[in-house]
């Protein structure tokens, strides 16, 4: 938030949650998704049913990433119908509709990041999320600092820019997973 703060109307501040809100909210029924995955992948790895643990991740990946194009289709139908039923001030709908037109394509990295991660905690391998999570610091601060400020040849971002440049961050998190896979012959993810 502090990026944020250097290039942004402190007066839009109170604009930021409304949004989020509405967003979580989608964003929440992935996770309740991703923690059933997660207990179905636990399970199987304690029963040392290893091989039937590849048909779940990539289901749950399937019906996530589905899930996720719905989540996207339905945000656009239902936005212009179900936020002005929430928010009365005509410039508050008009960043709320701005922020979530272009942060609701988030779903699709949202979602696949939620299934990798029950997957890591269920095979108990925490390390690559520690390692994932550090790395996700690191991008994110360095873009920050690049795309917001505008530093070492890149021009100072607009607010569309700064929310579609912090959902392809969290895609390159999902892009470390797959060069870093598990390294195990108990775990293969071959269908």
């Amino acid at each position: 938030m502090w990026f944020f703060s250097a290039v942004s109307d402190r007066r839009n501040w109170a604009l930021r949650p409304l949004p989020a809100f509405y967003y979580i909210t989608i964003y929440m029924l992935g996770v309740g998704f991703g923690v059933g995955v997660q207990i179905l992948i636990a399970r199987l790895n304690g029963r040392g049913h290893y091989h039937r643990i590849a048909p779940v991740f990539y289901q749950a990946m399937g019906l996530m990433l589905g899930f996720a194009a719905a989540a996207i289709v339905v945000s656009y139908l239902l936005t212009p119908w179900a936020l002005p039923l929430l928010i009365s001030s005509p410039r508050v709908l008009a960043a709320a509709r701005d922020y979530l037109h272009f942060r609701v394509w988030g779903f699709v990295f949202a979602f696949a990041v939620i299934v990798f991660r029950a997957f890591y905690v269920g095979i108990v391998n925490t390390r690559i999320l520690s390692w994932s999570a550090g790395i996700m610091l690191i991008v994110n601060v360095v873009g920050n600092y690049l795309l917001i400020f505008g530093n070492f040849g890149f021009r100072n971002g607009d607010r569309r820019r700064r929310a579609g440049v912090g959902d392809c961050r969290s895609g390159f998190r999902r892009r470390f997973r797959r060069l870093y896979p598990v390294q195990s012959q108990c775990f293969p993810l071959r269908a």
